[in-house]
């Protein structure tokens, strides 16, 4: 008797082993298929790998141009805007390339861009996505992406086709700081990357969110170019904390 107590006390241990297995199992496979694409690609979680304490005058010109261009595309491309690619990802990506000397930055910044498809979305908005022109107050500033003298012929002719994209499907969009952006928690504070992004991440959010830009009295793209000498001129959390701090001061609000 004993031993067949003993026997089917294993069976349904193995037996309740087994379920919970398959349903943990279950459960993962479902967080899984409901992640955004974006949310998998996490390389660079622990570090951009990119570290640098100078630049040249030239190269603050080029890094200005990447920051521009990742905000457009950010906010603008259909496969950014429906979470399917992870866009911090992809500046960590490029900005060696930008750095690296001699570099075609605008044959650089076409190459990266045209890679993700020249895809658009356009026609009319739906009825509650609607505006009258009349009602509109201030627009985002995006004479850049067609300054062909500025971002060449081609990247500005794509980034001009960006420009007329319709998406009114937005909820995957990177629109809200506590949700869609990735927070960085155990962020490395000399890692020269990540500050760099922090520096973009804001540059663009006035420049396409913030309603009284045309108010603030500085002239933004003379922000950007100032700030990412002081963003980089850092190591530790100190640096980086006064250095936002400062550059919040410049909306003066």
């Amino acid at each position: 008797m004993v031993g067949e107590e003993t026997r089917r006390s294993w069976k349904s241990l193995v037996l309740f082993t087994v379920l919970f297995i398959f349903i943990f199992a279950g459960c993962s496979t479902s967080q899984e298929s409901n992640q955004l694409e974006r949310e998998k690609d996490r390389k660079f979680d622990t570090g951009s790998g990119v570290k640098f304490s100078s630049l040249s005058e030239q190269k603050i010109e080029d890094l200005a141009k990447p920051s521009k261009v990742w905000g457009v595309v950010k906010y603008y491309h259909p496969k950014v805007v429906s979470g399917e690619i992870n866009w911090d990802d992809e500046l960590f990506r490029i900005i060696p390339s930008i750095l690296a000397e001699d570099s075609d930055v605008n044959s650089i910044l076409y190459g990266w861009v045209h890679s993700l498809g020249s895809e658009s979305i356009p026609g009319e908005l739906a009825t509650e996505y609607q505006f009258s022109e009349d009602s509109i107050q201030l627009s985002p500033s995006t004479d850049c992406c067609k300054d062909e003298k500025y971002l060449g012929t081609e990247l500005s002719l794509e980034l001009s086709k960006l420009l007329d994209s319709n998406i009114s499907k937005r909820e995957h969009a990177y629109v809200r700081f506590v949700d869609k952006e990735n927070p960085y928690s155990n962020m490395i504070f000399d890692d020269t990357g990540y500050r760099l992004m922090s520096l973009f991440r804001y540059w663009n959010i006035i420049e396409y969110y913030y309603p009284y830009k045309d108010v603030i009295g500085e002239d933004w793209e003379q922000v950007l170019l100032v700030f990412i000498p002081k963003m980089i001129d850092g190591s530790d959390y100190d640096s980086y904390f006064m250095t936002l701090v400062e550059l919040t001061t410049k909306i003066h609000d």
